[in-house]
């Protein structure tokens, strides 16, 4: 360790004297200096003893200094700083070369000590504030890497127990004979499990989306029936809140978008406008397809508590909310909007938002292309599916409470249902008794569930069965896997079951997740 800085000088020089000369100036400033005379040595040298600065004369005996120059920026990071040093070379020429093959500073000899300690302070300064700033970014990317980390363990953890009370109240509300009072707890139970199941995959879209990270899954969409789906799921929130939902959309609008993010896109409009407008209100839902201007419009217009002028932009940013007032209590991350954005970005789109100020109201538009073969029809991928089949499933599931819901689940659609919970047991299960269906979980003890979806696929009938990933995680890192493993679909806990129903008995499969 050096005394004046956190590593030695170098000194290359093959004139012993000058050597000399410039090392006892530096040692006098108490600089800890290692020495070499020549080109090889001082490469060596430097392997040995990483410098912070390198002093290297220009003329040396086997290369010359910018050839030094040159290896030492090439070494391991951080790189040191050269001062090229010369008696011959002195011209403004000569200056700009040594700095052009990658030298920080140029000194013409004879110089002064006081102007060589300059330049090396200067450059060691330099040196330990870029070594700083190293590992300053690789601590931030260590975090990084523990915060994905620790999102994608706490999107499984709460995504299982999710799914299992999603499942639970599934099947309460399959049963006939309910009280009014009944409906109304099972209504009230499964429009949370809504929005907490939201809260989940906005924080992690969101994260996902400022690392750039988010993969579209793009294919033929009626985005009308988007909109109803998303209307229907937000009528309960906007009765309770007195609000009228008018729908003005053409009867049919096919693009080709990601139905997952495009879902996420309108869900989060109508969420914001029912939490921001007050008793009374109306929310009105348009779609329009311009084929002149090639753009397809959704918008979620209010008539609630508006937006200021200068804050039409900044309430897309993360974290950003409305304000609040006593008599509205509820509200989200500030995520919604930011996440709209991004993911409108990605279909080559945007978003907008237009208001006449506080109190009167606020409009939201998402604009997507409208695509190049728009015109031409789509394949017909809408025959019917014949859900009366009955299937022999295997439910691969380590969460018992889990496993029983999803068998009930599926028992209650016609299936024959064997469950196990672990991937070896899955293995030899499926040995005995080949299943036309397997719903795997991922994250399974003894063999994981890439590793149960390869072992049945190398059984000779294994190359017809219908593998499932059913899973809380969700990454595309997760689903490259999923697709080198051999399954069909990758479906991402909490299921719709109205999909997953459909994935167990159509072919081919509707990926989702």
């Amino acid at each position: 360790m050096s005394a004046r800085g956190s590593r030695p000088i170098l000194v290359v020089d093959d004139n012993a004297v000058h050597r000399y000369l410039v090392t006892r100036i530096l040692r006098s400033d108490g600089w800890t200096v290692v020495e070499a005379v020549d080109g090889s040595s001082a490469v060596d040298a430097a392997r040995q003893h990483p410098p912070g600065v390198a002093v290297v004369d220009i003329q040396l005996p086997d290369f010359d200094g910018y050839e030094v120059c040159r290896r030492l920026k090439e070494g391991p990071a951080p790189t040191p700083k050269v001062l090229l040093t010369s008696a011959l070379h002195t011209s403004t020429k000569r200056r700009i070369l040594g700095l052009e093959k990658g030298a920080d500073a140029y000194l013409a000899q004879p110089f002064e000590g006081e102007e060589l300690l300059a330049n090396v302070r200067a450059l060691h300064r330099l040196f330990d504030t870029e070594l700083a700033l190293q590992d300053r970014a690789e601590r931030l990317a260590e975090a990084d890497h523990r915060k994905d980390e620790f999102l994608a363990m706490l999107a499984h953890e709460l995504r299982n127990p999710l799914f299992a009370m999603s499942t639970a109240t599934r099947l309460l509300e399959q049963r006939g004979g309910r009280d009014p009072q009944e409906t109304q707890v099972h209504g009230v139970l499964r429009r949370q499990l809504d929005h907490l199941s939201r809260l989940v995959s906005d924080l992690l879209e969101a994260s996902r989306s400022s690392r750039g990270r988010i993969e579209l899954q793009q294919d033929w969409v009626d985005v009308t029936e988007i909109v109803h789906e998303e209307v229907a799921t937000v009528r309960p929130l906007a009765e309770r809140r007195e609000l009228e939902l008018v729908v003005d959309v053409p009867g049919s609008v096919r693009l080709w978008v990601d139905r997952t993010r495009l879902h996420q896109m309108v869900a989060n409009l109508l969420d914001n406008a029912c939490r921001y407008s007050e008793p009374g209100g109306t929310i009105t839902v348009r779609c329009i397809d311009d084929p002149q201007a090639r753009t397809v419009t959704i918008s979620v217009s209010d008539t609630g508590i508006g937006i200021a002028p200068d804050q039409l932009e900044a309430i897309f940013g993360t974290f950003v909310q409305g304000p609040r007032t006593l008599a509205r209590q509820e509200g989200g991350l500030g995520l919604g909007l930011s996440l709209v954005r991004a993911l409108a970005r990605l279909h080559a789109g945007d978003v907008v938002a237009q208001s006449d100020g506080l109190g009167h109201g606020a409009t939201f538009t998402i604009q997507l292309p409208r695509n190049s073969l728009q015109e031409q029809t789509p394949a017909d991928d809408s025959g019917a599916i014949d859900r009366s089949r009955s299937m022999r499933l295997l439910i691969v599931e380590d969460n018992r409470d889990t496993a029983t819901l999803l068998a009930t689940l599926c028992e209650s659609w016609g299936h024959e249902v064997q469950v196990v919970h672990d991937g070896l047991e899955a293995v030899a299960t499926a040995r005995r008794s080949p299943p036309d269906v397997a719903l795997i979980d991922i994250g399974l003890p003894g063999l994981d569930g890439y590793g149960v979806a390869r072992e049945i696929r190398r059984l000779p009938w294994g190359a017809g069965a219908r593998l499932l990933a059913v899973t809380g995680y969700g990454s595309a890192d997760v689903r490259q896997q999923v697709e080198a493993s051999g399954f069909d679909a990758h479906f991402v806990k909490p299921v719709d079951p109205n999909l997953l129903r459909d994935a167990i008995v159509a072919d081919p499969i509707k990926q989702t997740g």
